[in-house]
């Protein structure tokens, strides 16, 4: 059986890893450590660890055991870009402007219109309000369809140009500290 080496590598370095995490824990007996689940290890209760930790020092005073400042941390990296919703917000556009709005106006003058003949002459002609009836229902569905859409694409559309705006880079005056303590004011770019 002839088995290439990229399907056995995945396989082989996930077993690696699992021996090296759990080389520790390998006596079980001799361990005051138990594995309580995949990824902790807790002491037992009741029994003290054979290294527990002395208390710490108390730490010295004076300017030699300030050191330097911690670096400041960084905002965490920006996720990916929210959706744009230009396509929802034009293809609603369209929809709405173009189909469904002259839809249903269209269909409303020929109800009204048939509706005035019938008036007029006493007699029910249907044909009109039927297309009319018709055109308004397209319409209306058209439209139904089409303002959600411009609505939420115009909502991703703004999501989109605040977190656009919020990736500019940014020129700030900064300070930092060296290993000697002194203070070094400086510029920082941020994006």
């Amino acid at each position: 059986m002839n088995v290439p080496f990229r399907s056995v590598h995945p396989l082989l370095s996930t077993l690696l890893i699992g021996a090296v995490a759990l080389a520790p824990v390998a006596n079980v007996q001799a361990s005051p450590y138990r594995l309580r689940s995949a990824s902790v290890l807790q002491p037992v209760e009741g029994e003290a660890a054979a290294g527990a930790e002395a208390p710490a020092d108390p730490p010295a005073e004076g300017p030699a055991a300030e050191g330097p400042a911690p670096a400041p941390v960084a905002a965490p990296p920006p996720g990916p870009p929210p959706k744009k919703g230009l396509g929802m917000m034009i293809t609603g556009a369209v929809l709405t402007g173009a189909y469904a709005l002259p839809l249903i106006g269209y269909g409303a003058f020929i109800v009204a219109a048939g509706k005035q003949v019938d008036d007029e002459t006493g007699v029910v002609e249907s044909g009109g309000n039927i297309v009319g009836g018709v055109l308004l229902t397209m319409g209306i569905i058209g439209l139904a369809v089409g303002a959600p859409l411009l609505g939420v694409g115009a909502a991703r559309f703004s999501k989109y140009q605040k977190w656009k705006k919020g990736q500019q880079a940014r020129f700030l005056p900064a300070a930092g500290r060296t290993p000697f303590g002194t203070i070094t004011p400086g510029f920082e770019v941020r994006f």
